[in-house]
């Protein structure tokens, strides 16, 4: 884990009669601090790419900011953009998957870092940018996202999802390890807020190409890409592709979901 020490001095406990509070309220202290935590650290990762990123425009006519111009740009990042929390958020009891909650604010920091990007979304003019630095930690982002999901109980911060999926179906976290692929199918196949079946969809496909299949990664699985899953298992697979591909044409989807899951898993 990440965070292993808080201020305990900020937890109370109330009356013995109170008995909810007592066992509550040391909990609720903890999730907020750690909220905190989590958005101090993923804001640190702005700071580097403050001081050693490339960054371009990404629309429009592309070229490298100037120095005023990447000043302007980290000033709106750290001032209005939705990766800052409102101070009062506590008072306020924002959830979770509101603006100006820390969390929130954190995921749409790391979701845009697991695919070089800034925002300025939530300023005057909100714009987005390209970025490039060198050796960008991976690794911390995913921890740190890992954080934010065990405080996202309801799973209704779709960006988090979406990150952890980004750098595991991508390989930015080096070798694929199993229980990650495994972790990343299970949230790419889970029907939660911002859920896109083709992303999995795009993901089989990516890795049917690395196996020398000719198929579009184009999140359609259609006859070509059945008949290539088909291929990849004909010689082990116990499952009938055929009634597989009917049944995710049809949208039903799960059969398919688990195809491609073996093919994730069986590398």
């Amino acid at each position: 884990m990440l965070f292993q020490e808080f201020n305990f001095s900020k937890i109370f406990i109330v009356a013995v009669f109170t008995k909810f509070f007592v066992i509550a309220s040391p909990v609720l202290a903890m999730s907020s601090e750690k909220s905190e935590w989590i958005h101090t650290i993923a804001t640190s990762f702005l700071i580097e790419i403050q001081e050693n990123a490339i960054i371009s425009r990404r629309h429009g006519v592309k070229r490298i900011l100037q120095d005023n111009e990447r000043e302007q740009l980290f000033d709106e990042l750290f001032s209005c953009s939705y990766y800052s929390y409102q101070p009062n958020w506590r008072q306020e009891d924002l959830k979770v998957f509101r603006i100006g909650h820390p969390i929130f604010a954190s995921s749409q920091l790391l979701e845009d870092l697991s695919v070089g990007r800034l925002s300025t979304n939530g300023c005057q003019l909100g714009k987005t940018y390209s970025f490039y630095l060198k050796e960008l930690n991976y690794e911390k982002i995913f921890k740190l996202l890992l954080e934010l999901k065990s405080l996202d109980h309801d799973q209704r911060v779709a960006a988090i999802n979406a990150a952890i999926f980004e750098l595991v179906s991508n390989k930015k976290l080096g070798k694929d390890k199993p229980e990650r692929v495994k972790f990343a199918f299970e949230i790419a196949s889970t029907k939660v807020s911002g859920y896109d079946p083709s992303d999995i969809i795009r993901w089989g496909q990516t890795l049917l190409k690395e196996r020398g299949f000719n198929i579009l990664v184009d999140g359609d699985f259609g006859p070509k890409t059945c008949q290539a899953l088909s291929e990849a298992f004909a010689k082990s697979s116990k499952f009938v592709f055929k009634i597989w591909c009917k049944m995710f044409a049809s949208h039903r989807v799960s059969p398919s979901m688990i195809s491609i899951s073996k093919l994730l898993l069986d590398r």
